[in-house]
């Protein structure tokens, strides 16, 4: 049955574009995953924003938890995702989420179905009743809270019962005999003695094993994942314990883990749980613990008849019980609802409704698409929006899943589901359910970072960047039969032989490719490829739709004051003397703009402190009042970038797609080539005089940003013809490549656990010897909404675990570089109220004389203290004291990054891992708003910040 389960089509005959907003707490067996991927099952084409991973979306102002509301939905963050994705229905999945009413109203008014899902009814239902009628559709799980919902006036609740998504019950897992037992519980047992009591009492007769938090049998781990399906289906009976903590008999949701997992539940009796399980016959229940030890005894002894209960039971959750089905049944009550008209949501808002859901998409059909996605470099966000949306629009049944550097920032930003590239294991469960594979574009093959991938054997390695890391996406999906096509992809230099090998080998694995120039073609032929199967089309952001945008206030500012606007993009370059450039670009600026007054808008393409903003506020210091300066916060997003670069007389840039953007939108450029790519960019519209080698020729730059800046922020006839020209081109072979992705046929792949979630983490204790308790009467401390930030060859690994009191900050490669930095954000949030202490620890392992002044950690403490040491400067532990008057949010940073490069070493991420940790939290009498004091080091007032 289980096998034929995997075949089986789950259609409800309608697709919807869902925002899918909750928390999986509990990893991808969570409840919430489970719902989630049971609509991707049904064929909905479904954006899953994971508020786990996705920080700063809530408001959550009373710190309820559990299930308990309200916890505000942040609208105003996800208009981004708002925009781009265009939901018809936002489903706000447990976790006590709602909207504002005000938000709730302005959803409504944009044309969005706001459905809210309680899964831990009826214990949350004094929390969560008082918010539920923001939602055109809410749902409990518990039969019993219906009529308390009514009895409180809230008529749009429905009943949405348990389940288990067919992915789950699919899955294929290896067996774990370490799991084994007669008898298991999964679940937790944290202030439950109830629970304890009755399996320590099983154990003393029966093999037992129990998983999750509190137990207090031997051997219990908490599971999750993959980990967590292995341990149910080593379980032959599972027991199930239906009293809620607030003392109500309910039905489990792991009722229907266990019986599909193919074993037998064993859970007390109570009317409601008939209407989905024959007791003695689909389960069994118990009446007390002498009861259910002796059907245990009883059943054990009968294979036969434990056979059949089974089989019987898992039948019926298969044809009724799984999440597909649940979705079914209240989209049929919603649609009911709508028709009927006259129920809660009154006449015109059902006609609404129903407007809303009479567009029905084809079954959702997953393309991955790849490339240098999510790294806050606005050239390749560019890219992504202009592949991306040809891709859409060849194919209404295509949703793009991005194979990113951040898939959080790719999420937001452009409201497509993504995954993390690096990750194989991530990339390898998004290559099974996938169509079609597109790779680019971008600068992607060239050896730059060749070696340092590990050459030839990189692509066997564990590939994470250059070639071998962009190529092993494309792989995967061709062992699934998935199609392969290169769109806009920029090659070169390959100047070693190998990464010509590599990439002969990548392309010859191709259906299409498409190439942003002509060296680039060049460079494929050279390398082996033969002609016939490479197409040389212009840029793909030559394709890009643009808008028209109102001026950036800071521009208009200066414009105001009667200054010409000279935008300035500059990028770190290990192979130019940067300081000469920074001189020389300085010596420029002044030169001209005593001639005439000039503002200048610093224009990061890329973030992070040691690249574009780094080199940008390098110059704005440098040139100071005489001509003023303002530098925008990276990232950029592209309607911001398109808004600033239109307002420009003059660009002077070093990146390619800066360049690019701003020639599309009329205005002159000065080029930096510090890649033959801009060069050549230049060269293509017959403009190469504007563009200056690097190092620059003495006072070329002064000379060449005039002769920009005479042309009165116009380009001449002929430019502008060829770039309409190169426009046409490049949207004609954006058209090309998308039907030719979009001929792909959609692959019929059940949506299931992940292979890699769980199954290969320590197993984690159930029960911990406690600390000793400190009494805190006014007040408690946490950390809340951690966020990393990264840059240089640092990533934040996906399986990084890091205690809930604690910031942790390390770097994750073996050979340390100049620009290799994590920062780690978080706030410590203090409840209660009055003065008060909290004791921090600030812990760094390493001490070494010979690695001095190579890598450094730094310790921000709201806006107004820095601790900054040498990481092999001392390795005993830092001791501040924080005093802050409660209630109060307090924003730390820790961060450590490298000043020169190191020596290579496997034990780096070990040695480099600072944390910061929470300790002790007083009553005080200290009488301030805030203060910090430490033990040892530099610690420094961070001086205000002023704008030029």
């Amino acid at each position: 049955m289980r096998a034929e389960l995997a075949t089986r089509n789950f259609d409800h005959g309608v697709h919807w574009r869902i925002l899918f907003l909750g928390r999986s707490v509990n990893g991808s067996t969570d409840i919430v995953s489970c719902l989630s991927r049971s609509l991707r099952n049904l064929g909905h084409r479904v954006l899953d924003i994971d508020l786990k991973r996705h920080r700063g979306l809530v408001d959550n102002p009373g710190l309820a938890q559990g299930g308990n509301g309200p916890v505000y939905v942040r609208v105003d963050e996800l208009q981004a995702v708002l925009d781009r994705f265009a939901p018809q229905m936002i489903v706000c999945c447990a976790g006590g989420l709602t909207f504002h009413p005000a938000d709730a109203r302005a959803l409504k008014q944009r044309g969005i179905v706001l459905v809210g899902l309680t899964l831990s009814d009826p214990d949350v239902f004094p929390t969560v009743h008082s918010h539920a009628h923001v939602f055109d559709f809410h749902t409990t799980n518990a039969r019993v809270a219906m009529p308390m919902y009514r009895d409180a006036g809230i008529y749009n609740t429905l009943y949405f019962p348990f389940g288990i998504d067919r992915g789950f019950v699919t899955q294929t897992v290896p067996a774990a005999p370490d799991l084994a037992a007669d008898v298991i519980c999964i679940g937790h047992a944290t202030s439950r003695p109830e629970r304890n009591g009755i399996m320590k009492g099983l154990a003393t007769e029966l093999n037992v094993r129990t998983f999750g938090r509190g137990w207090e049998l031997p051997d219990s781990e908490v599971v999750e994942g993959r980990r967590m399906v292995q341990a149910s289906r080593e379980g032959r009976i599972h027991v199930n314990f239906p009293l809620t903590r607030a003392g109500y008999i309910n039905i489990k949701c792991g009722v229907f883990e266990s019986v599909g997992s193919g074993a037998l539940v064993a859970t007390g009796r109570f009317e409601e749980m008939s209407d989905f399980f024959r007791y003695d016959e689909e389960i069994l229940g118990y009446e007390n613990e002498l009861d259910l030890l002796r059907q245990l005894q009883t059943i054990l002894r009968e294979p036969e008849r434990y056979r059949e209960m089974t089989e019987r039971a898992f039948e019926r959750l298969v044809g009724e019980h799984l999440y597909e089905h649940r979705w079914i049944g209240l989209f049929d009550q919603i649609q009911a609802a709508v028709v009927s008209g006259g129920s809660w949501l009154g006449d015109e808002r059902a006609a609404r409704v129903r407007e809303i859901l009479s567009e029905s998409l084809p079954r959702a059909k997953h393309v991955l698409l790849s490339g240098f996605y999510g790294a806050s470099n606005a050239g390749d966000e560019l890219i992504l929006r202009s592949i991306s949306e040809r891709l859409e629009a060849a194919d209404p049944a295509a949703q793009i899943w991005v194979g990113a550097e951040n898939p959080e920032q790719v999420e937001r930003r452009h409201g497509l589901q993504a995954f993390a590239r690096r990750n194989l294991p991530h990339a390898l469960h998004a290559a099974r359910t996938a169509s079609a594979t597109v790779l680019g574009g971008g600068g992607l093959w060239h050896d730059y970072t060749f070696e340092r991938s590990g050459g030839l054997i990189g692509l066997f390695q564990t590939p994470q960047i250059s070639i071998a890391g962009f190529g092993a996406l494309p792989l995967m999906g061709r062992m699934f039969d998935a199609p392969f096509h290169v769109v806009g992809m920029g090659v070169g230099p390959l100047q070693d032989p190998d990464a010509r090998r590599m990439v002969r080998f990548l392309a010859t694995q191709a259906d299409s490719i498409m190439v942003r120039d002509i060296e680039s073609a060049n460079l494929l032929e050279e390398s082996g490829v033969p002609a016939e199967m490479v197409q040389q089309a212009p840029d793909v952001v030559y394709g890009l739709q643009l808008p028209t945008l109102p001026e950036p206030i800071e521009v208009s500012a200066f414009r105001e004051q009667g200054r010409r606007i000279v935008g300035l993009n500059l990028r770190p370059w290990a192979h130019a003397d940067e300081d000469a450039l920074v001189d020389q670009v300085v010596q420029a600026l002044l030169a001209v703009g005593g001639m005439q007054p000039l503002a200048l808008v610093g224009i990061p393409m890329q973030a992070g402190d040691r690249i574009d903003p780094m080199m940008l506020a390098r110059v704005a210091n440098r040139v100071g009042e005489k001509v003023p300066t303002v530098v925008l916060r990276a990232p950029l997003s592209p309607e911001d970038l398109v808004a600033t670069l239109a307002s420009l007389d003059v660009l002077v840039s070093m990146r390619l797609h800066a360049c690019l953007l701003t020639h599309r939108l009329g205005r002159p450029v000065v080029g930096l080539a510090y890649d033959p790519k801009v060069a050549s960019h230049f060269a293509e519209l017959g403009r190469a005089a504007q563009c200056l080698p690097l190092p620059l020729p003495e006072s070329g730059l002064e000379r060449v940003l005039q002769a920009a800046l005479d042309e009165q922020g116009k380009l001449p006839g002929n430019v502008l013809a060829r770039l309409r020209q190169l426009e046409a081109g490049a949207s004609s072979a954006l058209d090309d490549a998308a039907r030719r992705v979009a001929a792909a046929p959609v692959r019929q792949a059940v949506f299931e656990v992940p292979r890699f979630d769980g199954s290969a983490r320590p197993a984690v204790p159930a029960t911990r010897v406690a600390a000793p308790a400190v009494a805190t009467p006014v007040a408690a401390a946490r950390l809340t909404e951690r966020a990393h930030v990264t840059a240089g060859a640092i990533r934040m690994p996906d399986d990084a675990v890091v205690p809930g009191s604690e910031l942790h900050a390390w770097l994750t490669v073996e050979e340390p570089n100049i620009g290799d930095a994590m920062e780690v954000v978080g706030t410590i949030e203090v409840a209660g109220q009055g003065d008060v202490e909290l004791d921090l620890t600030l812990r760094a392992p390493y001490k070494n004389e010979k690695a001095l002044k190579r890598i450094f950690y730094r310790l921000e403490v709201g806006d107004r203290w820095r601790f900054t040491e040498d990481l092999a400067a001392n390795d005993k532990p830092v001791q501040f004291r924080l005093f802050a008057r409660a209630p109060a949010k307090i924003q730390v940073r820790l961060a450590v990054y490298v000043e020169q490069t190191c020596f290579s070493s496997s034990a780096w991420p070990r040695l480099s891992r600072v944390a910061l940790e929470l300790g002790m939290l007083r009553s005080s009498d200290h009488g301030v708003r805030l203060q910090l004091v430490g033990s040892r080091g530099n610690l420094q007032r961070i001086p205000a910040t002023l704008s030029t």
